[in-house]
């Protein structure tokens, strides 16, 4: 059993008020189909649409772009390939548009998606052709640096066996067409601008259930990749290929191998016209972590991390060892330790790590709990978990996965009718205040400041190892500059200024250098 499907907390027909059960209502069980059902935005008006609803809008979408194809259903027994798997990474959007010498594009066309860049020595390898490249580290050193400019910790995340993660950000054709289509994978334009871009927005008459139609607006995925599985449990798996660039072996070697990974966590982002603040929902693998005890502790603006991991813990868990004896894990949701001098350039406050070697024999591994209880505090996404995953059944692999909640803004107007930019709103008072869902972790008391009596706080483990997590209010720093903002998307700025970088050998590359 694990905190995607441990029995039901709480119960409505009980109409009592429990301890972490939102407005003292809980969902029931919700009969979920795996029909293909890709919708564009929610049915409902704004004002009166649910929690409940938008988890409902996040497992439709998950359930639809992991089909093979439009209108077909995930595996009920074992894996099946992803309508995802063929689009292009943020990486093969950037590197293709700007210099297609080392890419393979559909038909040569790189403005196309489905383009994909592969680093020298990735081709190197025979039928390199047939396999994805994970670059997440590659260029912007992704998997540690992405979450930098928002605060977050730049550390990795290494696993019970010793293993780096990798991770990926995938982008719809709809996104990747409106970012050629404008040239913002070029540096040289997004630093000139004087104004915010806006990516499009999926709408609720979209029906074609496509994600490259336009009515499906902007989908963004970001995933998290673990090398080894443990024994007898299910994952997604995928062929591919993986980059390390030089500056991250001990050898300073930059090499690419051909691996099976195993998928053990997903971000699905979704620009819609009812919710231009994007919503912003998490699924990770059952088997990550086992939930920390209690909330974590209260604090001014920002509550602590949660440190309590359970004193033992059984084999079966990704990212908590069962054995931590003589100092090997680091401490329960720290940092693991630096196992060599492998930095990036354009971070000076990089500790170093090498992909190439072992974790550092003391406090090397990650040791990680949820911080926040799926079961407890967020039981409309809970209740959907248990839907979904009894109607996919114990053999399909997708039934290995849970929604962990769906954050989105919450506010008493009507519907928009445009497709905007409101990222500037996030900066604004009581903007967190409207944003759902809410776990109640109380300011410090005594503190300075008025007292906060519940806060946004979304946590995936396989991706936010280490920090307190409010997507939106750390996406809503992202920028080119002091006044222009790229729509909550990091990787707009991030990515293509390491490119412009790399291309015009500056170092350290100023939008990077911390």
């Amino acid at each position: 059993m694990n905190q995607f499907t441990s029995g039901r907390v709480c119960l409505l027909i009980m109409a009592v008020s429990v301890a972490g059960c939102s407005d003292t209502e809980v969902a029931d069980f919700k009969e979920c189909t795996l029909a293909y059902e890709l919708p564009g935005d929610i049915s409902v008006p704004l004002a009166t649409a649910t929690q409940s609803e938008w988890d409902q809008f996040s497992w439709q979408s998950f359930l639809a772009l992991n089909a093979p194809a439009v209108g077909e259903r995930v595996a009920a027994s074992g894996d099946n390939p992803t309508q995802w798997s063929a689009w292009s990474s943020t990486v093969d959007l950037i590197e293709c548009n700007l210099d297609p010498s080392r890419c393979l594009c559909p038909n040569g066309d790189c403005a196309r998606s489905g383009a994909r860049y592969y680093p020298t020595e990735c081709r190197d390898i025979p039928g390199f052709e047939s396999h994805r490249v994970i670059a997440g580290i590659d260029k912007a050193d992704d998997s540690f640096l992405e979450a930098r400019d928002g605060g977050l910790s730049n550390s990795p995340l290494i696993d019970r066996f010793g293993n780096f993660l990798r991770y990926e950000i995938l982008i719809n054709p709809v996104s990747y067409d409106y970012v050629v289509q404008n040239q913002f994978y070029d540096w040289d334009v997004l630093q000139n601008r004087s104004e915010s871009l806006s990516l499009p927005c999926g709408e609720a008459s979209f029906e074609s259930g496509n994600p490259a139609d336009p009515g499906s607006g902007s989908i963004i995925l970001k995933l998290a990749w673990m090398d080894e599985g443990l024994s007898g449990e299910q994952y997604h798996q995928e062929d591919v290929l993986v980059f390390t660039p030089a500056y991250r072996n001990a050898t300073g070697i930059a090499t690419c191998e051909r691996k099976t990974l195993n998928l053990v966590g997903l971000h699905l982002v979704r620009k819609t016209l009812k919710q231009p603040s994007w919503t912003w929902a998490t699924f990770e693998h059952e088997r990550n972590a086992p939930d920390c005890s209690g909330l974590p502790p209260a604090g001014k603006q920002q509550p602590a991390v949660n440190t309590g991991c359970p004193a033992s813990v059984s084999s079966a868990w990704n990212f908590a060892p069962a054995d931590c004896s003589d100092g090997r894990c680091a401490s329960c949701n720290q940092s693991p330790r630096s196992n060599g001098d492998c930095t990036t350039p354009d971070a000076s406050s990089d500790p170093g790590w090498c992909l190439d070697l072992p974790p550092a024999p003391e406090a090397g591994l990650s040791y990680l709990c949820r911080q926040v209880s799926v079961a407890e505090y967020y039981p409309e996404a809970y209740a959907w978990n248990e839907g979904c995953q009894a109607a996919l059944g114990d053999r399909s692999v997708w039934s290995r996965y849970g929604l962990i909640a769906t954050q989105h803004v919450s506010a008493n107007v009507g519907d928009p009718i445009e497709c905007l930019n409101v990222q500037e709103a996030f900066g604004a008072a009581g903007s967190r205040e409207i944003q759902r869902p809410q776990v109640p972790i109380e300011a410090q008391p005594g503190g300075a400041g008025s007292e906060v009596g519940s806060r946004p706080w979304l946590g995936n483990t396989s991706m936010e190892s280490y920090e307190r997590s409010n997507c939106l209010g750390c996406h809503s720093k992202a920028r080119f500059s002091r006044s222009v903002n790229s729509d909550f998307m990091y990787w707009l700025t991030i990515e293509t200024c390491a490119a412009w970088c790399e291309q015009n050998d500056v170092r350290p590359c100023t939008c990077l250098a911390s």
